[in-house]
């Protein structure tokens, strides 16, 4: 990655070796906070100086040229240079090499109702190869609703969450409860009911990743 570095500290905070900004060199960080308020400066030393005298801290930092806030996680080592306690470290932006989604923060749509999808995985969400072709969606159905019957190109698995319903596979009624997997065969004809007084809350999985043209819509 262009944005590797190692940094170098005075247990005291004082800054000696800074890559990214030379003129910062010189500078005590014993005070510096993450854009969260998290003291990661108090922290690098205290790791530095542990019992162990090595560790990882995890923090909310931009990117360079972005004002996102993104996880990071920087390994620190205590050292001695020239008999004085010092610190090395050098971290990493999480999303760079792992991906992660919090379902709190994804963004349903609305289909047919009261039934909300969003996908918490496809690879068509990165601007990068993740070397992975299938998807993973969240399904939502409020009591009462049901999914119009369709037609799946390829075998789908469904991995149920919450709530109670039925899943109609060529006309076949399989009862549905939670930690329940269904798998519907390909081009099978499905529909799936919430006949329950709670959300039904189900994970779909398509291997090759969900494209509008592997499902029909059937009246």
């Amino acid at each position: 990655m262009d944005d590797f570095y190692v940094f170098v500290w005075k247990t005291d905070g004082t800054r000696l070796v800074y890559p990214p900004d030379l003129s910062g060199e010189g500078e005590n960080m014993s005070e510096l906070q993450d854009s969260m308020g998290k003291p990661i400066g108090k922290l690098f030393i205290e790791t530095a100086l542990s019992a162990e005298g090595e560790g990882w801290v995890s923090y909310y930092w931009p990117k360079p040229r972005e004002n996102e806030l993104s996880l990071k996680y920087t390994f620190i080592k205590g050292v001695s240079l020239n008999g004085e306690d010092c610190l090395v470290g050098s971290g990493f932006y999480a999303d760079d090499y792992i991906l992660t989604k919090n379902l709190d923060e994804c963004e349903h749509f609305s289909r047919e109702g009261n039934i909300y999808i969003t996908n918490l995985f496809h690879p068509d969400l990165y601007d990068r190869d993740v070397y992975l072709n299938y998807s993973i969606a969240h399904t939502i159905l409020a009591p009462g609703e049901a999914l119009a019957p369709h037609r799946m190109k390829n075998p789908e698995i469904h991995y149920l969450l919450e709530g109670e319903g039925v899943i109609y596979i060529e006309d076949l009624p399989v009862d549905l409860r939670p930690g329940q997997m269904v798998y519907i065969p390909a081009n099978a004809t499905q529909s799936t009911h919430n006949t329950g007084s709670v959300n039904l809350t189900f994970l779909a999985i398509n291997e090759p990743a969900w494209r509008v043209e592997n499902e029909e819509i059937l009246e």
